[in-house]
């Protein structure tokens, strides 16, 4: 029996006002051996003047909002595209730690603005590999780079933001309200068409709402059929996207959303849909 799934719960906040030095003399040996290695300079100047916040604090701030703490997590994951403010916390273990359930623990980088895709792909197979009941699934930005070299520009973080999202299987009888597809590779050129070809594919009766990220902006005007077009801004790589599903909730109607990326640093596609998104 194929398990459909549904994620049925998600939260976005952003930290305006973080209150969090970097520079712990354990981080600072940490940045000074990476530093070397890529051959780039530390951002040492400026850093003591730097506050911010932690993956664990905007993590924590949103296990209320999700419920979080209500029933037993199985697996918890965490996906970014830029460091935590302080590299060498073990972000995984400390909020697992504050979960019921004893949830193993994964997490998603080096892969750009796709790593929130990723993650959900990977809750995904979790789920139907493993029969897993509840999965508590993080993205995270954080803007302070000790590193004196700039990112590319779809890395570039405006400021600190999280998202939380719960997948789980859904009732008896209801649609399958995830599903995630993502191609390597694809040229610039051919971000449109391949965009089609994957909406076509997951949501080929329409969607209350497409969601476009940055890295696709203007390029791509979906065939299918839909209420409602957002771009979201440049700045959130791995928070814009589904911070804005966020807001969707309780959804207008009984179609789903979907949303579309492009890393335009590494080529890669990826596409998502989300619902029918229940209140």
């Amino acid at each position: 029996m194929t398990v459909a799934l549904t994620v049925s719960a998600t939260a976005h906040r952003r930290f305006p006002a973080g209150t969090t030095r970097p520079g712990a003399a354990d981080d600072d040996r940490y940045h000074a051996r990476v530093a070397a290695g890529a051959g780039v300079p530390l951002r040492e100047a400026a850093r003591p003047t730097v506050t911010g916040s932690t993956f664990e604090e905007m993590a924590v701030a949103l296990l209320d909002p999700v419920g979080a703490q209500d029933r037993p997590v199985d697996l918890l994951l965490l996906a970014y595209a830029t460091p935590d403010l302080h590299p060498l916390t073990l972000t995984g273990p400390t909020l697992a730690a504050r979960l019921p359930g004893r949830p193993r623990l994964f997490g998603v980088t080096d892969t750009g603005v796709s790593a929130p895709f990723t993650m959900l792909a990977l809750a995904r197979s979790s789920v139907l590999r493993h029969r897993l009941r509840r999965v508590l699934a993080f993205a995270f930005d954080q803007s302070d780079l000790p590193y004196d070299a700039p990112p590319p520009p779809d890395r570039r973080v405006a400021g600190d933001a999280a998202v939380a999202l719960v997948v789980e299987p859904a009732p008896d009888g209801a649609p399958d309200g995830l599903q995630v597809r993502q191609r390597a590779g694809i040229p610039a050129e051919e971000v449109p068409r391949t965009l089609d070809t994957l909406a076509a594919e997951l949501a080929a009766d329409g969607a209350s709402t497409v969601l476009v990220g940055a890295g696709v902006g203007e390029r791509w005007q979906p065939k299918i059929p839909h209420a409602a077009l957002r771009h979201t801004p440049e700045g959130w790589p791995c928070t814009a996207l589904f911070g804005a599903l966020a807001a969707l909730r309780p959804a207008p109607d009984d179609a789903p959303v979907l949303l579309a990326e492009y890393d335009r640093s590494l080529g890669d596609l990826s596409v998502c849909r989300i619902g029918p998104v229940a209140a």
